[in-house]
């Protein structure tokens, strides 16, 4: 069983790594371990996913590798790839009290980018799971650059997720913020 331990990971924790094993493939052990990795990642998944996000490699534990399977599988690629469509959809909407609808503006600045991502999520090639990671973040934090902020941040942000996606940016290098620095609510009015 995969235990998380103390570590220097920004989660806090550390997975417990493989012990020596020449594979590259760490979920190719017996079924049961297979299905024990997948449920603890499932279970874990936002702080496997920051892992990701700060560059952990998938191939040093087997909750990792779990992960980023599942982030990188035909259906989570088609999730996030329905959830920028309608994000995208949702600027162009009426405003609700029920739900929290990204800025016009922002969605307006960034739609290429985000129909590019689109694009590369629903094709066939093979894509890195820190950048679905990272688009993951972006789409469900509802006080991050998504809904409020600078298109600036955001088209950064969304640049960085493709590349990353693609493999075009080296995996040391974490993201940086997700977030833009906070306002308070007296100072937007």
């Amino acid at each position: 069983m995969i235990v998380p331990q103390k570590s220097e990971f920004a989660t806090g924790k550390r997975l417990q790594p493989l012990s020596g094993r020449s594979s590259d493939d760490p979920l190719r052990r017996g079924s049961s371990a297979r299905l024990l990795a997948r449920m603890l990642a499932r279970l874990h998944a936002a702080a496997l996913d920051k892992a990701l996000l700060v560059g952990a490699d998938p191939t040093q534990s087997r909750q990792l590798a779990a992960r980023a399977q599942a982030l990188t599988s035909p259906r989570s690629r088609a999730a996030i790839a329905d959830g920028l469509e309608r994000w995208l959809s949702a600027a162009h909407g009426a405003t609700s009290r029920r739900r929290l609808l990204p800025r016009r503006a922002l969605a307006l600045d960034n739609a290429s980018e985000a129909r590019a991502i689109v694009e590369l999520l629903r094709g066939s090639a093979p894509l890195y799971a820190r950048g679905i990671a990272l688009l993951a973040s972006l789409l469900s934090d509802g006080t991050g650059p998504a809904y409020v902020g600078d298109s600036a941040v955001l088209a950064r942000l969304l640049g960085e997720a493709r590349a990353t996606m693609a493999g075009r940016v080296p995996a040391d290098e974490a993201p940086e913020r997700l977030r833009p620095p906070r306002r308070s609510a007296l100072a937007s009015r």
